[in-house]
C-alpha cells in the first residue's frame, strides 16, 4: 500500500504549471522581440530554428527533475503503517536495610553503601518500570512513592543513612508490609519488591508470614542479601564519620555482623 508521509508537500506540485508558464512568457518575450525586426511569417520559422531541440529537451529535464523532488519530499512509503505500542511496566519496590549492622565493612566501603550503588546501577538501566523506596531498621516508611522521575528516586536514595530510621534493630516483617501499602494500582501490573538486607531479623514480627501474604496479593519478592558469612564487626562512628570503636554487647566482646542466608 502506497502513502506519503508528509502530505503538506503536495503544494508543492503548483510549481508544475508556474514552470510551464514561466516557458511559455519567456517565448512570448522571445517572439515580440523578433517582431520588431520584421515579417511575421518569417519570424515563426525563425523562432522554430532559433528555439533547438537542445532547449526544449533541458526544459523537459527540468520539470522532470522538479516532480521527482516533489516525490521525495512527500516521502511516499510502501507496506508500512504507524502502529503506536502500548507498553507496559511493572513496578518494583526497593526495601533498603539501613540497620547498624549495614555499616560492616565485609563489602566495601560498607554494606549500605554497596547497596545503594547496586540499586543505583538498576535504575541507570530503567527506561518505563515505576520503582518505590522503602527503607527500615526496628521501624519502616515509605522514603519514595513509585514514580518513573528516576532523578527524584535518585535524590531519595543518595539521602538515606542509618540515622533514617531511629527504631533500632531489624524489622523485616515491617518492611514487607510498607511496601505492600506502596503499591496503589489496582491495575494487573506486575508487582516485586526487592529486599536488601544482611538477613539479620531482630524484631518480633514474621517476615514469612508477612512474605506469604505479599504473595497471595500478587506481589513478587526477590531478597538480596547483603554481607558475607564471615562478617565483620559495625563500626561506631563520630560526628564527623571516624570510626571511634565497634559495637559491642553486654559482656563488652566485639558483635560480628554475619549474613544470615536464612
Amino acid at each position: 500500500m502506497l502513502r506519503f508521509a508528509n502530505t503538506y508537500a503536495v503544494v508543492l506540485w503548483l510549481g508544475v504549471p508556474v514552470l510551464i508558464l514561466l516557458f511559455w512568457f519567456a517565448d512570448a518575450i522571445r517572439r515580440r522581440a523578433l517582431e520588431k525586426i520584421g515579417d511575421s511569417a518569417l519570424i515563426r520559422r525563425a523562432i522554430l530554428q532559433f528555439i533547438p531541440s537542445r532547449r526544449r529537451w533541458k526544459r523537459v529535464f527540468l520539470l522532470l527533475g522538479y516532480s521527482f523532488f516533489v516525490l521525495a519530499a512527500m516521502r511516499p512509503q510502501v507496506g508500512t503503517k504507524l502502529e503506536k505500542v502500548k507498553r507496559e511496566g511493572i513496578d518494583i519496590v526497593f526495601a533498603l536495610d539501613v540497620s547498624k549492622s549495614m555499616l560492616a565493612e565485609d563489602l566495601k566501603p560498607n554494606r549500605l553503601a554497596n547497596a545503594k550503588s547496586e540499586i543505583r546501577a538498576f535504575i541507570n538501566h530503567q527506561t518505563s518500570d515505576r520503582v518505590g523506596l522503602v527503607v527500615f531498621a526496628g521501624d519502616a516508611f515509605l522514603a519514595c512513592p513509585l514514580t518513573i522521575d528516576y532523578d527524584a528516586f535518585l535524590m531519595f536514595l543518595e539521602s538515606v543513612d542509618i540515622t533514617s530510621v531511629d527504631a533500632p534493630g531489624t524489622d523485616i516483617a515491617r518492611a514487607i508490609d510498607i511496601c505492600k501499602r506502596a503499591f496503589t494500582d489496582d491495575k494487573p501490573r506486575y508487582k516485586a519488591i526487592i529486599l536488601i538486607t544482611d538477613g539479620e531479623q531482630t524484631a518480633p514480627g514474621d517476615p514469612i508470614s508477612s512474605a506469604i501474604d505479599a504473595q497471595k496479593s500478587g506481589i513478587r519478592i526477590f531478597t538480596i542479601g547483603v554481607g558475607t558469612p564471615t562478617g565483620a564487626p559495625i563500626p561506631v562512628k563520630d560526628a564527623s564519620g571516624n570510626i571511634v570503636g565497634y559495637k559491642k554487647d553486654e559482656n563488652g566482646a566485639i558483635v560480628t555482623s554475619h549474613l544470615d542466608e536464612a
